[in-house]
């Protein structure tokens, strides 16, 4: 994904989970004509980032076509809206149900952000620039069966504080603000994985825009 995609999702994600009439309420950010297909009945994110940008291309997709139809334009400046970017680490879940129950629902029993809200998924092998050291963190981490693979949600200014507490008693690192991906403070370096590398609009978009 390049910049003006991601710009493009990210407007799109916002205008569509603006509208919607209680932001409070998890149920309204799972909007159930955006469900991702799962036949199965597992987790879209525990294999890969390729499993996992096909869900969140569908939903995209399916998100675009009801703006559409309901006559809405994601257009005009991007900006996080009082929101905030969050990372969610692939299959780095603890499947304990805890941040569901701490967040009434934002999270899953899985750790994964409402699908109302997600933005696309960022692929380890993506991140690395041709001018720098190869470093697969699947490599690193492989052994440990966690992925450097996170997806891009838009937390809604009603679920920020919630999320944040909620990230403080997660102890898997499933979960983390996209801005503290990118500064990288050393108190949050506890994970291989939250060593991947950033693409450089990410990096624009938790600085230059305020998280």
């Amino acid at each position: 994904m390049n910049e003006k995609e991601f710009e493009q999702r990210l407007k799109e994600t916002v205008a569509w989970c603006s509208r919607k009439c209680d932001l409070s309420k998890a149920q309204y950010l799972r909007t159930a004509a955006l469900r991702p297909q799962n036949p199965d009945d597992t987790s879209l994110f525990l294999a890969s980032s390729k499993q996992g940008s096909a869900a969140i291309e569908e939903v995209s997709q399916k998100r675009k076509k009801l703006l559409t139809k309901e006559g809405i334009q994601a257009v005009g400046t991007t900006s996080m809206a009082g929101g905030r970017l969050l990372a969610y680490f692939l299959g780095a879940s603890g499947h304990d149900g805890l941040t569901e129950s701490m967040s009434d629902g934002y999270f899953d029993h899985e750790d994964t952000p409402p699908w109302d809200t997600w933005v696309c998924c960022i692929a380890g092998k993506e991140l690395i620039g041709p001018d720098q050291e190869p470093f697969d963190l699947r490599v690193v981490i492989g052994q440990r069966a966690f992925s450097a693979d996170y997806v891009l949600s838009w937390v809604p200014p009603a679920w920020i504080e919630n999320v944040g507490e909620v990230m403080r008693c997660e102890t898997m690192g499933a979960i983390m603000w996209a801005d503290l991906l990118v500064s990288r403070p050393a108190k949050y370096a506890v994970f291989d994985f939250h060593r991947c590398y950033v693409p450089a609009w990410l990096e624009r978009y938790t600085t230059q825009l305020g998280r």
